[in-house]
């Protein structure tokens, strides 16, 4: 079986099936429901606004797809903007987010010291209950992004990153869910490490 990652129009896919590669797993850019529901996770990219990626969801077939996929049980990595439209809902937008977390995403503070968007490596420190599960992810990764998540839902482990004033929600899990802030393609060593990680989850 592999890891499809869903094609809906936005979000970096070359660079994902690269750092599958590089891991040794196959992979498929796809937005067919077959192959997204026989695969043994699904990774959701994104780059852009979060209403446009809400709105191609609906319009490249995949919204009802992904639903079904996480309700199976198997294992959903969001990662950016793919992160945030796993939740409820976006300050940035008015349309609605998958909902597999409650929450809502938020814009950045700027400040001199702390441009928006936040651009660069990032320390990633998870709590206890996040690190039992992807005990990699404890290091610096990649972001390039102006919104950030605040998780409402008491039933997840959630890993944390600073910005300036801003401390915000750089990792999430709920059971089979996992979203990441930053680009863990785009982080080298540490990010190919973490994607091992989650696809040992499976």
């Amino acid at each position: 079986m592999t890891v499809s990652i869903v094609d809906y129009g936005v979000g970096n896919l070359a660079g994902c099936v690269a750092a599958f590669t590089r891991i040794g797993v196959k992979s498929i850019v796809t937005n067919e429901k077959s192959d997204i529901l026989n695969s043994r996770a699904i990774i959701l990219p994104g780059v852009g606004s979060f209403d446009a990626a809400a709105e191609n969801l609906v319009s490249f077939g995949v919204r009802d797809v992904l639903l079904e996929f996480a309700e199976s049980g198997k294992p959903v990595l969001g990662i950016c903007l793919g992160m945030q439209l796993m939740l409820d809902r976006s300050e940035e937008g008015k349309l609605a987010g998958l909902g597999f977390v409650q929450g809502e995403t938020v814009k950045l503070s700027s400040a001199e010291s702390a441009k928006v968007p936040h651009m660069g490596l990032e320390r990633v420190t998870p709590s206890e209950e996040f690190e039992k599960t992807l005990p990699t992810i404890s290091d610096k990764f990649y972001f390039m992004h102006s919104y950030f998540c605040k998780v409402y839902d008491e039933g997840v482990s959630v890993a944390y990153s600073n910005h300036g004033e801003n401390r915000f929600v750089s990792a999430f899990k709920k059971n089979n869910v996992v979203g990441v802030q930053f680009h863990p393609e785009k982080s080298g060593d540490v990010g190919d490490r973490f994607l091992k990680g989650f696809v040992g989850l499976v």
